[in-house]
Formats: structure tokens, C-alpha cells, sequence
């Protein structure tokens, strides 16, 4: 029985902690900041009971560089009125959104009024599913005595808090699509004049999950032509293939127009997490530049003609009796 009840506190501890890891420990003054800047803070809190006199932070898991991490560490040197105070601390991550998660609550451990030999260090690597964004970091704090709520220290007043850029491990690569194929054509040229009306674009789409969520961007010169509704792609299947059927609308000129798309991963719906693909250059012009034109010949039949003949013998016999 002892075994069972232990084997569920094992698991239930490695449920609560799946979403995040968050590492934290106190910050002796031998390792404290000597090789990091250490930004110093509005000292606010809502309460004015804790407050941050200085926080550092250092992130390094950036797989695909694009300046969204998968980690953000943190040392606080939070200060009291107090002597000394025991509390403990969650950590709170909020969305663009306004949504918020809770990433930890710590041990305890004590302030000692503006000491700088009590700094804590939390390491934290985010759920490998969040989203690509930018997060604040809410921070309640507890005495550890009653477990009462006694401050908040927020990223209104603390910078450093506020415009953390994060993504899960699951959006930390630019190769998430890759363009496998594609094959385009023109047609409809009614003044023979070699620029169609109309576009077909095929694009095969494969991705390194299951299913991937798309959308795409058909531009002619950096001009957008067409912008798709969302579509899913699976893995490297060949049943997901997506085809576009265009005209060429009038604001488009008769000329001659490098095809692009702009493939973009709209669940992260940041600019990161698209890719542009060349796709050569297409001669094209809208319906209205497409038209025709006809020189009108006028064939006139033998009888008008005889009529013609006569008027102008008459008019030579009359023109050389007046001379005469």
C-alpha cells in the first residue's frame, strides 16, 4: 500500500511539473552576478511590503535564432521593510492574451530587509507546446508563515518583467514546412499578345509534425495577389496539395511578374515562422488589358463603286467646260 501511495505522489509531482521546468536556488555571493549586468528596478510593488531592488535575466535555448527562447533565467534581489521575512513566491506567466499560467511556486526563504546576500535564482524552461509571443512575469508573493498574499510585484512598474520573448521547443525551428514541389501556369490571352489573365499555382507542403496548420501569401512583385483561407498540411503526404486558380485583377498592370508565396504557420501568427518561396516569373495582364483590336475595312460592292465612277467623270466633263 505504501509503494502505490508513493508511486502516485511520484506521478502526480511529474504531472504538476511537465508544462515547465523551473529550477530554483539562493544565490550565494561567490557565484551572484559577477559576469552579469544586473538592472536596477523602480523598487514598487502593489503593496510596498516586497519589492525588487535589482533583477538579471539570461536566456540561451534559441534553436532557430530568431530571438524567442525556450528558457529565461531570472535573479531577484527583492527587499523588505523588514528585518526579516519569510515568504515564498509563484510565478506567473501572462499571454498577449491576458491569459496566465502559473510556472512555480518555491520554497521558502527568508528577506533580510535590503540585504543583497538573499538574491534567488529560477531557471525556467517553458512548456514545449507554448506559443511563439511575447509573455509579462507576475510575481505574488506569500508569507510563509500564514500563506497570506502580501505583495505583487508586476511588469507595469519592473522592467525587465515585461516583453519576454518565448516559444515552446514544439515552435523553436524555422524548418517546421518545407516547399516539397510546386508547378504553376498561365492562360487566357485573348489579344494574342503572350500576358494571360489567369494563374494556376499547385504547392506541395510537407512538415516535420503530423498535421501543421498554414496559411499562404501569393504575391506578384511584393504585391498581393492572393491570400488563402487557412489549410493543414500532413507530415509528407501527397493528398494535402493545395491549388489556386487566379485571375489577375485590374490594379495589376500588363507586364511581366516575379511569383512568390509567403507560407506562414498561423498558429505562432509572428513573421519568424514563415518562409518566402520563389517560384520564377509568370507574363500576365488583368481581363481589361486583355482585349482585342480590330481595324475595321470597309468592302465596297460593285455597284457603289460604278456610282463613284460616274460622279467623277462628271465632275472632270463640268470642271473642263468651265475652263473652256
Amino acid at each position: 500500500m505504501r509503494v502505490f501511495i508513493l508511486f502516485t505522489l511520484l506521478l502526480a509531482n511529474s504531472f504538476s511539473f511537465a508544462a515547465s521546468s523551473v529550477k530554483h536556488q539562493a544565490v550565494t555571493s561567490d557565484n551572484a552576478t559577477s559576469k552579469q549586468s544586473v538592472a536596477k528596478t523602480q523598487k514598487t510593488s502593489r503593496h510596498n511590503v516586497v519589492w525588487l531592488d535589482s533583477l538579471t535575466t539570461t536566456s540561451n535555448l534559441d534553436e532557430d535564432n530568431d530571438g524567442y527562447t525556450q528558457d529565461i533565467n531570472f535573479i531577484f534581489d527583492f527587499d523588505t521593510n523588514y528585518q526579516q521575512l519569510p515568504i515564498y513566491v509563484d510565478l506567473i506567466l501572462v499571454d498577449e492574451q491576458n491569459h496566465s499560467t502559473t510556472l512555480t511556486s518555491s520554497s521558502s526563504f527568508v528577506l533580510n530587509s535590503d540585504s543583497i546576500t538573499d538574491k534567488q535564482r529560477f531557471d525556467i524552461t517553458v512548456d514545449t507546446h507554448l506559443l511563439t509571443g511575447y509573455y509579462q512575469l507576475l510575481i505574488n508573493i506569500y508569507d510563509a508563515d500564514n500563506h497570506q498574499l502580501i505583495d505583487i510585484v508586476d511588469y507595469h512598474n519592473n522592467q525587465g518583467l515585461g516583453d519576454l520573448r518565448l516559444e515552446g521547443h514544439h515552435y523553436d525551428h524555422h524548418d517546421t514546412f518545407s516547399l516539397v514541389n510546386h508547378y504553376h501556369a498561365t492562360s487566357i490571352d485573348n489579344d494574342n499578345d503572350g500576358y494571360d489573365q489567369r494563374v494556376e499555382l499547385t504547392l506541395d507542403l510537407d512538415s516535420i509534425y503530423n498535421n501543421l496548420q498554414l496559411q499562404a501569401n501569393i504575391r506578384l512583385d511584393g504585391q498581393l495577389l492572393y491570400a488563402s483561407a487557412p489549410f493543414t498540411i500532413y507530415s509528407s503526404s501527397t493528398s494535402d496539395v493545395q491549388t489556386f486558380d487566379l485571375l489577375i485583377p485590374a490594379q495589376f498592370s500588363t507586364g511581366t511578374y516575379e511569383l512568390t508565396v509567403e507560407v506562414s504557420d498561423i498558429i505562432s501568427r509572428h513573421s519568424e515562422h514563415s518562409s518566402t518561396f520563389d517560384l520564377g516569373y509568370v507574363s500576365v495582364e488583368s481581363e481589361y488589358n486583355d482585349r482585342p483590336v480590330y481595324n475595321d475595312v470597309v468592302i465596297h460592292e460593285s455597284g457603289s463603286i460604278h456610282w463613284i465612277f460616274l460622279l467623277s467623270v462628271g465632275f472632270v466633263i463640268l470642271r473642263r467646260r468651265y475652263l473652256a
